[in-house]
């Protein structure tokens, strides 16, 4: 039986595409290239990458592709974004001294929860307080937004420190036992962080 393209009746289906009953469906490209197959149970493989949200899908590996800007939904069981890429943190510590330069700092966003990763070492540190790490990649969703992460100082003495909301795009960052401040000299830190975006 030849497959055959028929325009609906009823507002139900615009368009019906029919095969025969054994074989897939199969939409090609430049003639030869099958593209996209639809197998008789009714699953759907792709060659490449699909897209959603009018986003132009990437021609780099395979995937699904969001856009760039999401497009939020409001349904519960739809996934509407995710997103990888590097973000530019700050330091501020609340007392003392010392600077603060970023090694690593990747993060990773799907739909509403960010993850970050960061890792950066200090310089001439000296009675130094909390510290405060702003410029995240995407705002809290409010004060009271699920978050939890944690760095280790690994380059003095090992300590444990809490990550905690300080603000819209800041986090704060202190001693488990919230003693003692940050350690003198050079430490670094590293670990990761995650909550709940706007």
């Amino acid at each position: 039986m030849p497959s055959t393209i028929a325009a609906g009746t009823t507002a139900g289906t615009a368009i019906a595409i029919a095969g025969d009953t054994t074989g897939n469906l199969a939409f090609q490209t430049n003639g030869t290239t099958t593209a996209m197959t639809i197998n008789t149970s009714q699953g759907v493989q792709c060659l490449n990458s699909i897209s959603v949200g009018n986003a132009t899908p990437t021609t780099s590996g395979a995937g699904i592709t969001f856009p760039a800007t999401q497009s939020a939904s409001t349904d519960a069981n739809t996934l509407d974004d995710y997103e990888e890429g590097t973000w530019t943190p700050s330091y501020s510590i609340q007392s003392g001294s010392g600077t603060f330069t970023t090694q690593i700092a990747v993060y990773t966003k799907i739909g509403r929860i960010v993850t970050l990763s960061l890792r950066f070492v200090g310089s001439g540190v000296s009675g130094a307080a909390n510290l405060d790490i702003s410029g995240l990649p995407f705002a809290f969703a409010n004060s009271n937004a699920d978050s939890s992460g944690a760095f280790r100082e690994y380059s003095t003495l090992g300590n444990l420190y809490i990550l905690s909301f300080g603000s819209s795009t800041q986090v704060s960052m202190q001693r488990y036992d919230n003693n003692n401040g940050l350690p003198n000299g050079s430490p670094g830190w590293s670990g990761t962080f995650t909550y709940t975006a706007a």
